[in-house]
């Protein structure tokens, strides 16, 4: 028999797991064939077969399945038949595979945003190397002694883009029910101040035509020598080991004081596997997601350094932990993800994402004409439209 399986192919790294999952399943299980759905877009790809009646039997997704999670089939009573046992999983990872209190998707992996810092550079300048529970004054500091614009060396550079990961140290954009939103509040106004103050005020960020002369983006500026600090997510990890020639190391992202109470945050992006609902070959599309979730395949992808492992038996493992020399600091994923607010998880993720960025684009387009607090404000008040729109379409 056949089941035919979506996989994105983002990266060469993502295409060689795809491919590694295909063949040694079918190695294990000779009788059936996996016919790979290869795309560069889970979403469009899913929606556009499903549509077209013709969806794959099982695939991979990241973060925002839920908007697709009418075309998922329900996973309790597989779960509830095979003993799965959901303590060996992060909590939150496993909470994020759920949708109104269904589990539509199995959880193996997850990236948070968190701070890469290149050791040398701060060494060089007498500046210590941030730790755990370093601050943000410690970072602002620590880059302003590496800042040499005239050698286009530079402090830092965050990864906001769609991620606002520094938004989340204010806690989740809406309540637990999905009916009210929260973005609007004095914390994640602060890190937004921040983010801005990083470029305008302290001119620790470079411009667009630096990173351009060092490449494609910042990720690719940090490896080669010109940022002290970068914020990124587990998808930089192979590139920085490949190319990087100085010592570097990962930390989570700051703590910050804000009206005298320290906050820490970040977002968990998820990546899962899922079976779709019409499948006439569910036996066989669970068994399928039992070894690409489960310890065998799991601890493979962990030691060839594709992902941060969603089993917590695994994650800190040798396989995981010993896998390569850097980072040293390979947990601070871990106190990374006990901090996170998982991304995304609502059917409307997409017009979610939008009315944020809506309202944030306002402030960092000219914060002379709209603030902090008014952008998050004004955030707030579209998510909330979202919300009610999609609440009162169940009623």
């Amino acid at each position: 028999m056949t089941l035919v399986f979506e996989w994105p192919q983002y990266t060469p790294e993502k295409t060689r797991y795809g491919q590694y999952i295909i063949d040694s399943y079918q190695k294990l299980h000779p009788n059936i064939t996996v016919e790979p759905m290869f795309n560069t877009n889970p979403t469009e790809k899913l929606t556009a077969t499903i549509a077209a009646n013709s969806p794959p039997d099982v695939g991979w997704f990241g973060a925002g399945w839920p908007q697709l999670y009418q075309a998922f089939l329900p996973l309790d009573s597989f779960v509830q038949q095979t003993k799965v046992d959901s303590s060996k999983y992060f909590q939150k990872l496993w909470e994020s595979c759920h949708w109104q209190s269904k589990l539509y998707t199995m959880p193996n992996g997850f990236t948070t945003t968190l701070m890469y810092f290149n050791k040398d550079l701060l060494t060089n300048v007498g500046a210590a190397a941030p730790t755990d529970t370093s601050t943000w004054d410690d970072i602002i500091a620590s880059a302003n002694k590496v800042l040499k614009p005239d050698k286009n060396l530079y402090g830092v550079a965050l990864d906001m883009g769609s991620y606002y990961a520094e938004l989340y140290y204010g806690g989740p954009f809406w309540n637990s029910d999905a009916t009210k939103a929260t973005i609007s509040n004095p914390v994640a106004t602060d890190l937004l101040q921040l983010y801005n103050d990083l470029d305008t005020r302290y001119k620790l960020v470079p411009s667009a035509d630096v990173v351009k002369s060092y490449g494609a983006n910042t990720e690719e500026m940090f490896f080669k020598g010109g940022l002290a600090f970068f914020a990124g997510g587990a998808w930089a990890l192979e590139p920085v080991r490949t190319a990087a020639k100085f010592d570097w190391d990962i930390v989570p992202l700051p703590v910050r004081n804000v009206s005298g109470k320290d906050y820490q945050g970040t977002g968990m992006w998820t990546e899962e596997f899922f079976i779709e609902k019409d499948t006439k070959h569910q036996p066989e599309a669970w068994e399928f997601l039992q070894y690409v979730t489960g310890p065998e395949l799991v601890s493979w992808a962990a030691q060839q350094g594709h992902i941060v492992p969603g089993r917590t038996d695994i994650a800190n493992s040798p396989t995981f932990l010993q896998a390569f020399p850097q980072p040293k600091n390979i947990k601070a994923f871990f106190k990374a993800a006990d901090l996170a607010v998982p991304t995304s998880v609502h059917p409307e993720a997409t017009k979610l994402g939008t009315a944020i960025g809506n309202g944030v684009g306002l402030f960092l387009a000219n914060p002379q004409k709209a603030s902090a607090a008014e952008a998050l404000a004004e955030s707030n008040k579209q998510i909330q439209n979202v919300l009610d729109t999609f609440n009162a379409g169940k009623k």
